[in-house]
């Protein structure tokens, strides 16, 4: 089974250049954890909240809202794993094991395009 592991912060507030280095660190030996394990097909970081723009759908209105903008939330997505295992619960136990100290981890099972659960 293929789940998404979604890394959110909760508030974007700024850390001090230490403290943001050993986040990184950690969090690179937490993927490098998951390939030792053979359960991670991809992985990658997400660019500071200041980057974020997002397209919103409404009918055939495409409304743009870039950083900055009050419709941009603080709980804002970070990082991602791609994961292959058996069971839900062993993604959980991923993501319980990632070194975050804020914010939330979502699960999500991945579907091929015919809308079945990819393998």
């Amino acid at each position: 089974m293929k789940y998404m592991l979604l890394l959110r912060a909760s508030g974007c507030r700024a850390l001090d250049p230490g403290t943001r280095e050993e986040r990184r660190m950690a969090m690179a030996a937490f993927s490098e954890h998951l390939v030792r394990a053979g359960v991670m097909l991809a992985d990658g970081a997400v660019a500071a909240h200041d980057t974020e723009a997002r397209v919103w759908f409404d009918g055939d209105d495409r409304s743009v809202v870039a950083a900055g903008d009050d419709d941009i939330d603080e709980d804002a997505l970070r990082g991602f794993w791609i994961l292959q295992v058996d069971s839900q619960r062993e993604a959980l136990e991923w993501a319980r094991r990632i070194p975050a100290t804020d914010g939330c981890a979502q699960l999500h099972r991945i579907l091929d395009a015919g809308g079945e659960p990819a393998t």
